[in-house]
């Protein structure tokens, strides 16, 4: 964000990769781009991946402004986990495409039983490799209804800690009481429309924005 301020023509990019949480058309990615546009004055666009096809679908007004644009591509489906996104890593981020950002936002999918970090790691280290220039930040995604994922996030957010990559901690944003917790869930571990809200306003303020 602050490079982007200092350089208000240049074009940028962001890359989110991630399940389902990050998928919806009215959750809490493109609601980051219209933010983004308004905070900043450029136009952004979004395109989300469809795991029929391989590919984006056309690209999505999230927002316009007189400042250089910023692309936002959705690499976020149900049921994918970091593992398709290694797999699928040249299609979701093409040849033509420099990414400013990358997002992960990988957990739900992933084994819960064993800590999250080794996990993505390996996701982690081919974009850092491949992308030695762009930031990379992870989210902590919201717990699950029963608690049972709290062994895979153990030291999580320590181990990103460690290589200097942010943490936006989601999970901390989701109230510790089950019943409570419970009204915020689509099922087990998915948010429902009040739980896309607090995934919101928590990634919102880890980019110092509020919502447009």
């Amino acid at each position: 964000m602050d490079s982007a301020k200092a350089n208000p023509t240049e074009p940028r990019t962001i890359v989110l990769l991630g399940d389902s949480t990050g998928a919806s058309p009215t959750g809490w990615a493109p609601a980051l781009g219209r933010a983004i546009s308004t905070s900043l004055q450029r136009p952004v666009a979004t395109a989300y991946w469809n795991t029929e096809t391989t590919a984006y679908g056309k690209p999505v007004s999230l927002g316009t402004g007189p400042n250089g644009p910023i692309g936002f591509w959705n690499g976020s489906a149900a049921g994918v986990d970091a593992a398709y996104a290694r797999k699928h890593l040249d299609t979701m981020i093409g040849k033509d495409v420099t990414p400013s950002i990358i997002l992960l936002d990988f957990g739900l999918t992933e084994d819960t039983t064993k800590p999250l970090a080794p996990q993505i790691q390996p996701l982690i280290t081919d974009l850092q490799k491949k992308y030695p220039e762009a930031a990379i930040a992870v989210i902590k995604q919201n717990p699950h209804r029963d608690g049972s994922d709290a062994q895979q996030m153990s030291g999580f957010a320590a181990a990103m800690d460690t290589e200097g990559i942010q943490v936006i901690d989601v999970y901390s944003a989701f109230p510790t009481d089950p019943a409570a917790r419970a009204q915020l869930m689509s099922d087990d571990v998915n948010p429902n429309a009040a739980g896309q809200e607090l995934w919101t306003k928590a990634v919102l303020a880890a980019f110092g924005l509020t919502p447009a």
